[in-house]
C-alpha cells in the first residue's frame, strides 16, 4: 500500500477473550502468527483486574525475524504474569532464547503446574504446517501431552 490509502480489516472473533475467564493462557505463535496474540497480551498484562497469566512460546527462523522482542522483553520484566520464550529454528541458544524447533517439552516449560492445566487455555497460530504440528493432528505436540480438544484453539 502506498501512504494516504485506506485499509478496511475485520475483527477476529474466532476467540473473543474475556478477563479471568482462565487462570492461565499458552500462546504458541509461529513467525507471522504472533498477530492476533500481541493485543491479548497487551489487554492481558496491563488490566490490574486480569488474574489470567499468559505465557508465549514465539518460534521464528532466525532472532532477527522475532517481531515485537523488546516489546515482549519489557512486559516480561514488569512481573510474573507474562513470560516468553524465544525459539529459533537457524540460531545459537542464547539467553531466553532456545536454539531449535518448538516441542513438547518447550511448550510443558512454558505451562503452568499439572495441577492447572484444566483451567488452561492454549491458542496456536501460525503457518500451516506449524499449527498442524502443535496442534493439528493425533500426533500433534498438544495431543501427546494430554491436552483436551476443547483447551485448544487454532487460529
Amino acid at each position: 500500500m502506498s501512504p494516504g490509502e485506506t485499509l478496511l480489516v475485520k475483527p477476529i472473533h474466532e476467540f473473543d477473550y474475556k478477563p479471568n475467564a482462565h487462570s492461565h493462557i499458552t500462546l504458541v505463535a509461529g513467525g507471522a502468527g504472533i498477530t492476533p496474540f500481541v493485543q491479548i497480551i497487551r489487554r492481558i498484562v496491563n488490566d490490574p483486574e486480569d488474574k489470567t497469566s499468559i505465557s508465549l512460546v514465539y518460534a521464528n527462523k532466525t532472532v532477527d525475524d522475532i517481531l515485537l522482542r523488546s516489546e515482549f522483553d519489557g512486559l516480561q520484566e514488569k512481573g510474573d504474569k507474562f513470560k516468553v520464550t524465544y525459539v529459533v529454528s537457524d540460531g545459537e541458544d542464547q539467553a531466553g532464547m532456545i536454539s531449535g524447533r518448538v516441542n513438547s517439552n518447550i511448550i510443558e516449560a512454558a505451562m503452568p503446574e499439572r495441577s492447572r492445566w484444566a483451567q488452561t487455555k492454549v491458542l496456536v497460530c501460525g503457518p500451516d504446517g506449524f499449527v498442524d504440528a502443535v496442534a493439528g493432528s493425533k500426533s500433534s505436540i498438544l495431543k501427546k501431552l494430554g491436552i483436551e480438544k476443547g483447551q485448544i484453539k487454532k487460529l
